[in-house]
């Protein structure tokens, strides 16, 4: 059996995480909190989170196979993200 060891955890939000996805290449995860907003957060470099008013609470979250594109449920409609990195210039 292999032992779990914690990485990194996320407090900046002051309302419940409802929804949440690992990235296929591991480096990103994105989740929706109560007021309407979806994170993307690099659990490596926080620094760098990006944070999207969905207009509405995501009840699902997808990352596409390669991990460039995000499928988000908000309200009624499915909106799809491109994933881009930041960089550090």
């Amino acid at each position: 059996m292999k032992d779990a060891s914690l990485i990194a955890t996320y407090s900046g939000s002051s309302y419940p995480i409802y929804s949440v996805a690992w990235a296929p290449n591991g480096r990103f995860v994105v989740f929706d909190t109560e007021y309407r907003k979806m994170h993307l957060w690099d659990p490596f470099h926080p620094e760098t989170e990006r944070v999207t008013d969905l207009g509405a609470y995501a009840t699902s979250l997808a990352f596409s196979p390669d991990g460039e594109r995000l499928a988000a449920t908000a309200g009624r409609k499915i909106v799809i993200f491109k994933v881009t990195a930041k960089t550090d210039n």
